[in-house]
């Protein structure tokens, strides 16, 4: 090749698959039951999993475990916006910027995201737990 010559930058395309890796179907949230209330009312939840209250601080929090996994969940009628933690002091779905921040802000390492609806948030934080990619941080 000589400096100035045309560079041949065609490539032959290989098929190429669009399915997700582990993931034969992704479940919907009435595939895996969710709802906006546990017994008593007290948090929002998927139903195959227990929810346990937990106190932090003085304030009531409420858990789930997935595989092993305890993450928080919302209160009852959180209106949001949500926001998904995957790696902070805390771990879990929480309401509003304020509850999620004091978890995540300058802690290093630290994996957050405002997502756009409560279930997605919940669907994401299971597939996260399933991919090991959840961590609680010191």
């Amino acid at each position: 090749m000589t400096p100035g010559s045309p560079v041949d930058v065609s490539v032959s395309a290989l098929p190429v698959s669009t399915t997700l890796a582990n993931h034969a179907k992704i479940p919907s949230c009435s595939d895996i039951g969710l709802s906006t209330s546990a017994p008593g009312g007290s948090a929002t939840t998927l139903l195959h999993l227990q929810v346990t209250t937990v106190n932090v601080g003085g304030e009531l929090r409420f858990q789930q475990t997935y595989h092993g996994f305890s993450f928080d969940v919302p209160r009852a009628g959180a209106l949001g916006p949500f926001y998904l933690v995957t790696r902070g002091q805390r771990v879990g779905v929480f309401a509003t910027w304020y509850r999620t921040s004091p978890h995540v802000l300058g802690i290093s390492c630290s994996s957050f995201t405002r997502v756009q609806s409560l279930d997605s948030a919940l669907l994401h934080m299971l597939d996260a737990i399933d991919l090991g990619e959840a961590q609680w941080l010191p």
